[in-house]
């Protein structure tokens, strides 16, 4: 049987901290509760049996502690733990590849898929760094222009129109179609009463034929 593990007054409380804690490594917190069952006493076999490991892993954890104090609890020694799974350089090939380079069939982005091949890693390790680095290559940010060749003039026109609207409120063609539906309560089933659009309103090229037949002129031909 092992003799008790020496502690310091400084080192338990530091150790009981650790073992208490819901936000560390869970491997620090149970070592952590296995050192102070080690300074207690207990044997490293019990030790082994409630934390659920062998003797051999409880020995190791007392020498490291010997050696580094509470600093070294739950530090993973160097060659142990799980490998990288990535090649070296893999990352920084993704961000390069993501940011500079366009895909050889002519898309507009990368895809994770088309990316991961190719890079020659997995979907899932393109995916992580893309969120690692808040990469979203399918977001267009640039603002795009309309083809119509006479697109500036109409554009100068409507936001002439909403800058300086004309005096009766009639804005003619340009504006027919921005006064937007008009509103009125109708019942439908299952619903007390909701909202439908009406008719649009009339623009002055649709309300002249009406006038003028009112008038008792010939309106221009349909």
């Amino acid at each position: 049987m092992a003799a008790a593990l020496s502690v310091s007054a400084e080192q338990r409380a530091e150790l009981v901290r650790m073992s208490r804690s819901t936000v560390l490594p869970h491997r620090k917190v149970v070592q952590a509760r296995a050192l102070l069952l080690a300074a207690d006493g207990v044997a490293n076999e019990q030790i082994a049996r409630r934390c659920e490991v062998d003797s051999d892993t409880v020995r190791r954890w007392r020498a490291r502690f010997a050696q580094a104090g509470p600093a070294g609890v739950g530090v993973i020694a160097k060659g142990r733990g799980r490998k990288p799974s990535l090649p070296p350089g893999s990352v920084a090939e993704v961000l390069r590849v993501t940011q500079h380079e366009r895909p050889a069939d002519g898309a507009t982005h990368w895809t994770i898929r088309s990316l991961a091949a190719r890079v020659g890693i997995g979907k899932d390790a393109v995916a992580r760094i893309w969120a690692d680095h808040n990469l979203k290559p399918w977001r267009v940010d640039t603002f795009k222009i309309s083809n119509d060749p006479r697109f500036e003039d109409k554009l100068v026109d409507v936001v002439g129109l909403y800058l300086n609207p004309p005096a009766n409120r009639r804005a003619g063609r340009a504006t027919a179609g921005l006064a937007g539906p008009r509103w009125k309560p109708c019942s439908l089933r299952g619903r007390r009463r909701s909202l439908v659009a009406g008719p649009p309103r009339e623009s002055p090229e649709t309300a002249r034929p009406e006038a003028d037949r009112a008038a008792g002129r010939a309106g221009p031909p349909l």
